[in-house]
Order: C-alpha cells, then sequence, then structure tokens
C-alpha cells in the first residue's frame, strides 16, 4: 500500500505541475495536456496537426474547425498507469456555412485518492491533483486553399489546497498547396500543410510563490490522402513538434479506412507506438486506442456523434431562400407597379369620361383589362 501511494504521488507531481513533460536532459516544462486529445488523432501518434478535420481540431490545430462538415460531439475516457489516475475529453464543434466554426471543448487529467500522512505515516485523509483545460476555439475556410483557426483557453491547476487559473492562447493554418498555387496535378492535390504555435499567449500557473508559465510550441505537419479500393482511404501524416527549450518530436501516423464503416489506425507517438480502430454506425463513430508505455499499457475508448444538416446542405438551404425571397420581391413590385399602372389608366379614362370622350374612355377600359 505504501509502495502504491508513494507511486501515486511522484506521478501526481510528474502530471499534475509543469515539470519536465520530456526527457530531463531536454529540459521541457510542456503541461501534461500538451499531448492533446481525440482518440482518432491519438490512435496516429499525434500527427494530426495537418488533418485536424473533426471536433478535436482545438487540440492539435484550430483552423481545422473550418473544415467541419456538421455539427459534431466527441467524447473520450481514459484510465492511466494502472493508478487512479484519469483523463477524460470532451469537445463540442460547430460550424456555419457561411460565418466559419466554433468549438467548446474541456479536457481535465487528475489524480484522486492521493493519501496525505504524517511524518509518523498517520492518514490525515486524502487529496487529489489535477489539470483542466476549458478552451472556446474558432476556424474559417478562405476559399479552398486556405484555413486559419485561433483557440482561447482558461488552463487550470490544483495540487491539494493550491490552485490558480492562466489564460492562453494557440494559433493555427491549414494550406492546401495545389490550390494556393493553381495546380491541378491529382497528387498534389492530396497534399495538405498545417502549423500550430501552442501557447502563443502562455497560461502563467502560481500555485506558491512564483509563477510558471506553460512553454511555447510550434507543430509542422504534412498529410497525404489517397482512395483505397473502390470505397475505402488511405491518409498518412507527419508531424515535427518542437517545444521551446526541449528536442523536436517526429510524430507518424496511418489510417486505413477500409469500408466507410471501419478504419484501422496505428502511429509513432515520438517515443512509443499507438493503434487503434474506428466503427462507424449511422452517425455515430467508436474509436478505440492503444498505447505502448513504459509504466503501463494505456487504452482508451471514445464516441463520436456527427448530427443535424451539413454545411453544403446549410449553404444550399440558405441559397434556395435568398432565391425565393428574391422571387418573392420581384412579385411584390411587379403587383405593386401593375395596381400603379391600373390607377393611373381608371384616373385617365374618368377624365375623358368628364370631357365627354366616351369612346376614348373605353380604349382606355380595353387598355387596362389588357
Amino acid at each position: 500500500m505504501m509502495g502504491r501511494t508513494l507511486a501515486a504521488l511522484l506521478l501526481a507531481a510528474f502530471i499534475t505541475s509543469p515539470a519536465p513533460a520530456r526527457a530531463a536532459e531536454d529540459g521541457g516544462t510542456e503541461s501534461s495536456l500538451a499531448q492533446g486529445a481525440g482518440n482518432r488523432a491519438l490512435a496516429m501518434g499525434g500527427a494530426f496537426t495537418s488533418v485536424a478535420n473533426d471536433a478535436s481540431a482545438p487540440a492539435w490545430n484550430p483552423a481545422g474547425l473550418g473544415r467541419l462538415e456538421r455539427r459534431e460531439f466527441v467524447g473520450s475516457q481514459a484510465r492511466l498507469y494502472g493508478l487512479d489516475v484519469s483523463e477524460q475529453a470532451v469537445s463540442f464543434g460547430w460550424p456555419h456555412w457561411r460565418w466559419g466554426a466554433g468549438a467548446l471543448s474541456i479536457r481535465r487529467l487528475g489524480v484522486d485518492g492521493i493519501e496525505r500522512r504524517s511524518a509518523r505515516n498517520v492518514l490525515l485523509g486524502d487529496f487529489q491533483n489535477s489539470d483542466t483545460e476549458m478552451a472556446l476555439s474558432y476556424g474559417r475556410s478562405y476559399g479552398e486553399a486556405w484555413q486559419l483557426g485561433v483557440t482561447m483557453k482558461l488552463h487550470r491547476q490544483e495540487v491539494a489546497e493550491f490552485s490558480d487559473t492562466g489564460l492562453g492562447a494557440d494559433l493555427g493554418v491549414l494550406v492546401r498547396p495545389a490550390a494556393a498555387l493553381g495546380r491541378d496535378s491529382g497528387w498534389v492535390q492530396r497534399i495538405t500543410l498545417g502549423a500550430m504555435l501552442r501557447n502563443a499567449i502562455r497560461p502563467s500557473i502560481r500555485l506558491d510563490e512564483e509563477d510558471v508559465a506553460d512553454a511555447l510550441s510550434a507543430r509542422l505537419g504534412a498529410s497525404y490522402r489517397s482512395p483505397l479500393l473502390s470505397q475505402g482511404q488511405l491518409l498518412a501524416a507527419v508531424d515535427v513538434e518542437k517545444p521551446a527549450d526541449a528536442n523536436a518530436d517526429l510524430h507518424a501516423g496511418l489510417e486505413v479506412e477500409v469500408h466507410p464503416l471501419l478504419a484501422l489506425r496505428t502511429g509513432w507517438n515520438g517515443d512509443h507506438f499507438t493503434a487503434g480502430t474506428g466503427i462507424r454506425w449511422r452517425s455515430y463513430r467508436f474509436d478505440y486506442v492503444y498505447e505502448d508505455n513504459v509504466i503501463d499499457p494505456v487504452h482508451r475508448f471514445g464516441v463520436s456523434l456527427g448530427f443535424g444538416s451539413t454545411v453544403a446542405e446549410d449553404r444550399l438551404a440558405a441559397a434556395e431562400a435568398e432565391e425565393d425571397a428574391f422571387r418573392a420581391r420581384l412579385e411584390e413590385t411587379f403587383e405593386r407597379r401593375r395596381m400603379e399602372r391600373v390607377d393611373e389608366l381608371v384616373e385617365r379614362a374618368r377624365e375623358r369620361l368628364t370631357h365627354g370622350d366616351v369612346s376614348g374612355a373605353l380604349e382606355v377600359v380595353a387598355d387596362m383589362r389588357a
């Protein structure tokens, strides 16, 4: 029991403080939330900067929200390292055909039930450590070539009775080189490039006497899509992640969609292998991730739900509504002009009758009927 408690305490200190999240010689001070979220992305080894086309995009590249096709919810849950370490992540994306897409995401990583003991090993109760991040993101497409995005986030850290909150921001961009350069070559059109600057505004946390800011880091990524067999698709992606004051990490991922209902994924997350699968049923997708880890293998489970009409359907409906409104204005204008013309002819017929010109009045009446 004492060994398990000590392990939990050490892991809590490692996870929930901005302590080195990489090898000690790197000197990195990234938050534990820097690993990202979303089971599809994690199964691909975190090589998602240039993909980022679902509601988990804020964790990888907020510009990807500009590629959302419909409203989507993504959620995942995991117990980590065989201890009382839990991770939850939820994200809700809402695209609009004209104004771009917004998203609300919440992530939490914490250790619960850590025993607090005195120097004489007397149990004094327990406490928890946690990192929580709440983010509002926005992404928008600018033509076929570019997507830009931004995330504003609140990072809250709690360690026993100490807690603090910091404000931060991320920036992202996606580009399709073929569209940007006006190239129509088939293989070039399948390439997408992405970049994200994490903590462009660095959230700073003070738990005791000193402020500690989350590390600035940059990610560059490239992905390639290709049709596979009759209904499938192959997606290959690679990312280079460079935190400030730490060595660069390479992430690589592969997704093979053998059927619209089934996808197989694998990847390399800088220092360990990942694998997973996604099963689609109607508007639902169930995702599983396995991560190799030196402490204990990690199993992640998640679900995503797409609902409502697509962006293309909303755009078409808006165009039809605008056309209907224009047609209604034309008909209203035509009816008003017609009634004005009738009133003019009636007045002219009355004037001719007043002057005794009956035949002229009848001619005006005939014009009015016409």
